[in-house]
């Protein structure tokens, strides 16, 4: 019994957890924790809203130096279509102290792109 309760410590201790940005990997699954709404570039679509609780992979993570920013790219479920694109807006990253503001967009291929000032990487996701 007792090894039974180690081998379920070391599986729970292995799974990956975003605290963090820094935390992120490539890859990796994760769980949007606050609703996103965005404003689609099609005035027929107008509001798009990302659900607290939709499943996220990401899949890239691109340094823009010049500007001091890091963009993290996951793919989307449940994206109209392939060529449905959103402006940017400012997002406040709930239970950041200071508070943290992303930028959020979706662009093409479904892909959600959170652009965050690196600065703030250390600051809590909007992701876990």
């Amino acid at each position: 019994m007792r090894s039974l309760l180690v081998l379920l410590a070391i599986v729970l201790s292995s799974q990956v957890y975003a605290g963090n940005w820094n935390d992120l990997e490539i890859g990796q699954d994760y769980t949007l924790n606050q609703e996103i709404q965005l404003i689609s570039n099609s005035p027929s679509n107008g509001q798009f809203h990302i659900l607290a609780g939709t499943k996220l992979n990401l899949t890239d993570l691109i340094p823009l130096d010049m500007i001091s920013v890091l963009l993290y790219q996951f793919s989307l479920p449940g994206c109209p279509g392939n060529d449905f694109e959103t402006q940017m807006e400012i997002i406040p990253v709930q239970e950041t102290s200071p508070l943290v503001e992303i930028g959020a967009q979706v662009a093409s291929n479904c892909k959600l792109e959170i652009f965050i000032e690196t600065k703030d990487i250390y600051s809590e996701a909007i992701v876990k």
